[in-house]
């Protein structure tokens, strides 16, 4: 992700499924969750590949990158977003758990 040669477009892309990743499992059930998320989109990254449709294959490669990338984050202290099991509104992200 970090020396390929892709257009503007293709970093806003990246840009926005790594801040996707951080909505969408930052406040799962678990770590666990979010480690089967990651082994499901290397499943269907690897599927896609298979069947030769390189844009399914990006898309989920790019995904999984994200998460990872947000767990190393999370790891190394640089930011705190990703934290499954945490409630959104105790992360600071949300003021009010939608019902």
């Amino acid at each position: 992700m970090i020396s390929a040669p892709y257009t503007p477009k293709r970093l806003l892309e990246r840009a926005a499924s790594i801040d996707k990743q951080v909505e969408k499992w930052s406040g799962n059930a678990g770590y666990a969750d979010t480690f089967r998320m990651e082994a499901w989109a290397l499943r269907m990254a690897a599927a896609a590949a298979t069947a030769g449709d390189v844009d399914k294959t990006r898309h989920h490669t790019i995904s999984t990158a994200a998460a990872l990338l947000n767990w190393h984050r999370h790891l190394s202290g640089t930011s705190r977003e990703m934290r499954p099991g945490i409630d959104p509104v105790e992360r600071g992200i949300e003021t009010e758990c939608a019902q």
